[in-house]
């Protein structure tokens, strides 16, 4: 009698397990290059599944474009997306009744491509936009380079911010960089806060490596 509940429940177990399923993106087709800046996403139930949270961002299970939240839905729009032909990643969740958190990652290519490099040498600069900041603000915070397919960025230590228009603009030299073509891009982490995602890729051609050190100046 005790063998035969056993199995019993381990039939019931399996049988749960295996009704619990994670719902997948329907549309658009996975690893394809979205239309356009904005695009209307779409899942599967999945099995199982009560409630979803999708995840749209710039880099892995980032959230950076677009956080639902928990949701009964089974499409979301999504707004905002960018045009320079980055990697976008989604991540969707479908959590079941007893709250289990079931995972799908997808990956897309925004719209657009990378701008053409620009032709620079070591006197060149780097500038960005601090939207929302004061000068004060801006300066207070950490930033880091990263170039090419680098997972940790260099800290750029010497930057000069100022209010152009209504907005604060910064700009720093550029790293040393060997001949040839680079992508680089910028976080930024404010005082006592973390660290945004990355920015837009740029694209450099270095034709030259001189510093100002170099060539005895300074």
């Amino acid at each position: 009698m005790k063998v035969w509940i056993a199995a019993l429940a381990i039939v019931l177990l399996a049988a749960s397990a295996s009704a619990q399923t994670a719902a997948t993106i329907t549309a658009p087709v996975a690893g394809s290059t979205l239309s356009g800046i904005a695009v209307t996403f779409s899942w599967s139930a999945g099995t199982g599944a009560t409630r979803y949270y999708l995840l749209v961002g710039s880099k892995l299970d980032g959230y950076d474009i677009l956080a639902t939240g928990q949701t009964i839905a089974r499409s979301a729009n999504v707004t905002g997306l960018p045009t320079d032909g980055r990697t976008i990643y989604v991540t969707l969740y479908s959590i079941t009744a007893t709250d289990q958190w079931l995972l799908v990652r997808t990956t897309y290519t925004a719209t657009g491509t990378i701008p053409p490099p620009v032709v620079v040498n070591g006197f060149s600069k780097i500038g960005w936009e601090q939207p929302g900041q004061t000068v004060v603000q801006a300066i207070a915070g950490v930033y880091r380079m990263f170039v090419d397919a680098a997972t940790t960025g260099v800290v750029i230590a010497s930057r000069t911010c100022a209010v152009v228009g209504i907005v604060t603009t910064c700009e720093a030299p550029l790293p040393a960089l060997t001949p040839g073509v680079h992508t680089l891009s910028i976080t930024y982490t404010p005082a006592g806060g973390t660290a945004t995602p990355k920015s837009n890729v740029v694209s450099v051609t270095t034709i030259v490596v001189l510093t100002p050190a170099s060539l005895g100046l300074k």
